[in-house]
């Protein structure tokens, strides 16, 4: 294809990717992108007044598709709770709409394009086509990572060539995903969800393990679309962001939320909290509460995804003073500067199931009780539930060969083997995970986690 084409042919593609789920989902896409488009033109074209003026049709307009379609029916909810509460006779009607994927991520990813041009980091994007391809790109359009315009707008317009490293590269990345995903994300993701159904069938060690279980499935499920999204782009010759840096070995909340999902914590500090703290001059410590509350409603519309981020933004606080704690080991002895560390990445991990279960229970009332039974039925029986021989293997082989690439020293968040330096036992890897996505791989349909949002 002609260079001067290849959008056209990019463009395609991702709407065909996005409308083959739900086709009329395509018009909220196509409408987020028109509005930005025209507003961050009229911006640049416009003095300061009428410049925020465009800003904030783009702002509320993006707001009011995600505030729409995804908080909607919990404002309503909790108006309904309300008043039957104080005896209403007239109570609003239920609403039930269905979530459109991804529009979280593109949501965020429009935005940030707008807010850049009328910060004058950049200047708008004229060629409409272009545009709408930034931001539908199929690879990390559904889940991200949530990349910024002034990276990835300005690839459309190189011109690629075809390149083999490209292949290799980008399809190691694919199949380490699929590997991920596929085989340990899902094989864990199967109990888990059996367990977090009937949390009253089981004893309080199968729930504290099914919660460590969900804190490892959410990662390696999360981190798999992105490697898949990585590798993808990488074969066309396109660079997306790392959106994860090995956040299991966090040492505090803090470094966890320098290692997670790292383009909405960017884009969080970079557009809201900054803004936040520039305009309302609030205790800083304030601002951080709030920043971690929107986190968590980011993620999902219930009150338990309130008191995940509330609890986070209390942890990120409380670890902002300890991570100076363990910063002071780096000047002592090697032993004294190793227990630190693993005192804090142990109380972090804690700190981490503890929040999980607000996360992964359906709502706040099963969380709570998911808590009260872990601690009122604690015993260190694990009778109550029967993990299939050919799961057992799948983890007690699969698992090893996932963390022994993790704790390599020269790890790279796009290049995950690449920090093994022997070649024989890269191959072997790569081997292994071609067999067992061949052998095990023969599953049903379970989506990513990160789909919902």
């Amino acid at each position: 294809m002609p260079h001067k084409w290849r959008w056209a042919i990019l463009l395609v593609a991702s709407y065909f990717f996005y409308m083959y789920w739900r086709p009329e989902y395509a018009l909220l896409l196509l409408f987020s992108t028109g509005v930005d488009y025209w507003a961050a033109i009229r911006m640049h074209e416009s003095q300061k007044v009428r410049r925020k003026l465009f800003l904030w049709i783009s702002v509320a307009s993006n707001l009011s598709l995600l505030f729409s379609f995804k908080y909607l029916g919990f404002v309503n909810q909790a108006l309904r709770d309300t008043f039957e509460v104080f005896d209403f006779s007239a109570t609003p009607d239920s609403i039930d709409i269905l979530l459109p994927v991804g529009i979280s991520f593109y949501t965020f990813q429009t935005l940030s394009y707008t807010l850049d041009v009328y910060r004058k980091r950049r200047v708008p994007e004229r060629h409409f086509g272009i545009f709408a391809l930034y931001v539908s790109f199929f690879p990390q359009l559904v889940a991200g990572p949530i990349e910024r315009s002034t990276t990835l707008l300005p690839q459309f317009h190189e011109r690629k060539s075809f390149h083999w490293q490209n292949i290799i590269d980008g399809g190691r990345l694919v199949a380490w995903g699929l590997f991920k995903k596929v085989i340990l994300a899902d094989t864990i993701g199967a109990y888990v969800n059996v367990v977090f159904a009937q949390p009253n069938q089981f004893n309080g060690l199968v729930l504290l393990l099914m919660l460590l279980g969900f804190s490892y499935q959410i990662y390696l499920d999360f981190s798999a679309y992105t490697d898949i999204a990585i590798g993808s782009a990488r074969m066309m010759g396109y660079d997306l962001m790392a959106n994860f840096n090995r956040p299991a070995m966090a040492r505090t909340i803090r470094e966890f939320w320098s290692r997670w999902h790292i383009s909405l914590t960017s884009w969080m500090f970079d557009y809201l909290y900054r803004p936040l703290a520039k305009s309302f001059r609030m205790n800083w410590h304030l601002n951080i509460i709030i920043l971690f509350v929107l986190i968590g409603i980011w993620h999902g519309a219930g009150w338990g995804f309130v008191v995940f981020g509330l609890l986070h933004g209390l942890y990120y606080l409380i670890s902002y003073y300890t991570l100076d704690i363990l910063s002071v080991a780096e000047t002592k002895k090697k032993w004294q500067k190793r227990v630190l560390g693993q005192m804090g990445w142990a109380v972090t991990g804690a700190l981490l199931l503890s929040t999980a279960v607000f996360f992964r229970a359906p709502d706040l009332p099963s969380a709570l009780a998911y808590l009260e039974r872990l601690v009122t039925h604690f015993d260190w029986s694990l009778a109550t539930i029967k993990i299939s021989t050919m799961d057992k293997f799948i983890l007690a082989t699969g698992l090893p060969v996932y963390l022994f690439i993790q704790w390599q020293p020269n790890y790279q968040p796009k290049a995950p083997l690449a920090g093994i330096r022997w070649w024989w036992i890269r191959w072997a890897i790569y081997y292994f995970i071609i067999f067992y996505l061949i052998l095990f791989g023969q599953r049903g349909p379970e989506e990513f986690i990160y789909f919902q949002f």
